[in-house]
């Protein structure tokens, strides 16, 4: 008897140890796992033309016009911020996920339900939708997101991060700062004009010329002054002023930079606003106007033409060893 049961034990322990190890082998592992389906195609920004955005009682909309990104603030359009637009279209873009759910019941779990989730729709040109999709929580892991298409049961956990990017629809989050934004080697040409002077840096190779070969253009201020030009960011923004209206202003100085690409950037300073700003049109956009701080426009952006050559340089020389002897003559 005692040997039955030791058989009947045996044969049950083989029988868990054999579903032990196909359970726990990488084949069955794979046929159990989700399987990975395809969530969204390739997306380019280029093909898009307006993007909606909505949660619970909150709308954002952000169209294309002309090439230029702006966000809708009531009626009025504003400058949007591009980086922004790309980021979101990056990280939509040839998604691949797996199905985690297909219980209605859960929606509110993975906040892909009408309350919580962000719902997104792409536009293309001619505004016929490109794509739609619910965003809801981030993945546990907060490099996956749970996602699910409207009117569908299947909650999808996709691959990348997409609720950070989209978690703030208030239209100001949105707009555009960068006045200027390319990289420094790109630059070709140059061109300064104040109310007293007017002069412009040219490329030929790798040098630069200052209006002409004959003058003796100091390379490093040039290029460091390049390097400044290329990422200049608003302080904020004078939106109770009319953008028409200044455009027609004699400005306090302006600047326009050619890129190899032919692509020209640029902008106008045009009055000051108050003690502390001044108010910049930038070039291209015809629907926000800008300001710098006045030391910013008045010791950065604003030089002298003799500032960029060697002489120029020798000058200043000169004139911080005169301070420096004025300081120990006071010292004496």
């Amino acid at each position: 008897m005692i040997e039955k049961h030791i058989r009947i034990l045996g044969i049950a322990f083989l029988i868990l140890f054999v579903l032990v190890l196909l359970t726990e082998s990488p084949a069955f592992k794979k046929a159990r796992m989700p399987k990975e389906i395809e969530v969204s195609g390739e997306l380019k920004e280029e093909n898009i033309g307006k993007i909606v955005l909505k949660k619970e009682n909150q709308n954002l909309e952000l169209r294309k016009t002309n090439g230029l990104w702006i966000v809708l603030e009531d009626t009025l359009k504003r400058s949007a911020d591009k980086e922004k637009i790309n980021r979101v279209i990056e990280n939509l873009s040839s998604l691949k996920g797996k199905i985690v759910s297909k219980s209605e019941s859960e929606f509110p779990s993975y906040e892909v339900d009408d309350k919580k989730g962000t719902f997104l729709t792409l536009f293309d040109k001619d505004g016929k939708k490109l794509f739609e999709i619910i965003i809801g929580k981030q993945g546990p892991d907060y490099l996956t997101n749970f996602v699910r298409f409207p009117g569908k049961r299947e909650v999808i956990l996709v691959e990348k991060s997409i609720k950070p990017h989209v978690s703030n629809l208030d239209h100001k989050a949105w707009r555009n700062r960068r006045i200027t934004e390319f990289k420094p080697e790109d630059a070709e040409r140059v061109e300064y004009i104040d109310k007293e002077q007017r002069f412009m840096f040219y490329k030929e190779g790798e040098k630069w010329i200052l209006d002409s070969p004959e003058i003796n253009a100091a390379q490093g201020k040039i290029q460091n002054y390049i390097r400044m030009l290329s990422s200049i960011y608003s302080m904020g923004f004078a939106d109770t002023i009319n953008v028409k209206e200044y455009s027609s202003k004699e400005p306090f100085l302006s600047l326009s930079i050619t890129l190899k690409n032919g692509e020209k950037q640029g902008l106008k300073v045009i009055e000051k606003l108050d003690e502390d700003k001044y108010i910049v049109k930038k070039e291209g956009d015809d629907f926000s106007l800008y300001t710098l701080a006045k030391n910013f426009v008045e010791t950065s952006l604003k030089k002298d033409k003799n500032w960029f050559t060697y002489e120029g340089e020798k000058e200043e020389v000169k004139k911080i060893e005169e301070v420096k002897k004025q300081g120990l003559r006071k010292k004496k």
